[in-house]
């Protein structure tokens, strides 16, 4: 009785520690490992179960399916007419490439990138066009 309540207890905590040293990436997901001693690791982790360290390193979880990001500009064009438009862009971030954007851009890339060059894009485009209304 002993030598299973003994069985028990070292189970459950074997169990526990592989529960907080694993984690799960969700299919369409990615993910980074950012280590306190060395930083952010140049791996990407696909999707499935991984092992880390708890107190020394953390996961930061990228969604790397195709999204959709809409911009809106109220802008002139070359005759001097007000055009309000609006565009969808769909966009994926490059699943090896995501380190690196993490270390430039940070987590909020898609608002710091499509917001300003898109609008500038949609801008010089209009710009260029003459509107007839009939």
């Amino acid at each position: 009785m002993k030598n299973a309540f003994n069985l028990l207890i070292f189970g459950g905590l074997a169990f526990a520690a592989f529960n907080t040293c694993t984690y799960v990436v969700n299919p369409g997901y990615k993910a980074l490992i950012m280590d306190r001693a060395r930083g952010l690791q140049k791996g990407v982790m696909s999707e499935g179960l991984h092992f880390y360290v708890p107190m020394i390193q953390s996961i930061i979880t990228y969604d790397c399916r195709l999204r959709s990001f809409d911009i809106h500009v109220n802008t002139g064009t070359k005759d001097l007419q007000t055009v309000d438009m609006s565009i969808r862009v769909l966009q994926r971030p490059i699943a090896e490439k995501l380190p690196e954007v993490h270390q430039l851009l940070g987590r909020e890339y898609e608002k710091k990138i499509f917001m300003s060059a898109g609008q500038e894009v949609i801008r010089t485009v209009v710009a260029q066009c003459n509107v007839f209304i009939m």
